[in-house]
């Protein structure tokens, strides 16, 4: 008669025959982008519509530049479009930001581009600077990588700040990783 401890090393070794060997992608690796810092001095939010049949929703778009230090290291420009929710009380964003000439520590250097979106609650204010807190999270755009950022293949990062009134300016850092070929 076989043993238990027989059989499941039989059952063992016949698995491991069989199982196709596990090993890490060494042709890429991820990239953390946490603790990177941004400094967004601000921007002129801009009206484009506001509806009479619909009090309270307006749409508004706003374009700035931004300095970043740390994973990321150089400049990157953004469009936002955003409407107030009535329903929620909040504004919501959606934002496109191409990261125009910029170093990923690991990767290398060129542009890549973003889209993300915002959530902004006007209500949530910092009771001693007046800023309004707002929570962010990109992508990035596959495909859209030039020089040696054309190797990134994924990533994601966010962001808790707070826009400072009357500027928009913004400061903070980010948490989220890019993965780069070798």
């Amino acid at each position: 008669m076989i043993s238990k401890r027989l059989l499941v090393a039989m059952f063992a070794v016949f698995l491991a025959a069989i199982a196709p060997a596990r090993q890490a992608d060494a042709s890429v690796h991820m990239i953390s982008l946490d603790g990177a810092r941004y400094d967004d001095n601000g921007f002129v939010p801009m009206p484009q519509s506001c509806g009479a049949m619909q009090p309270g929703l307006c749409t508004v778009a706003g374009s700035g530049v931004v300095r970043w230090i740390g994973a990321l290291t150089g400049w990157s420009e953004y469009h936002a479009y955003a409407h107030y929710d009535p329903a929620s009380g909040r504004v919501l964003a959606d934002i496109w930001e191409r990261f125009v000439t910029v170093r990923v520590d690991g990767c290398g250097v060129g542009s890549i581009l973003t889209h993300g979106s915002a959530v902004v609650d006007p209500h949530d204010q910092n009771p001693t600077t007046g800023a309004i807190r707002f929570h962010a999270t990109w992508s990035f755009v596959d495909g859209t990588g030039t020089g040696d950022l054309a190797k990134i293949s994924n990533g994601r990062f966010a962001t808790d700040g707070a826009f400072e009134l009357p500027t928009f300016a913004n400061h903070g850092t980010i948490s989220g990783t890019l993965t780069c070929a070798r």
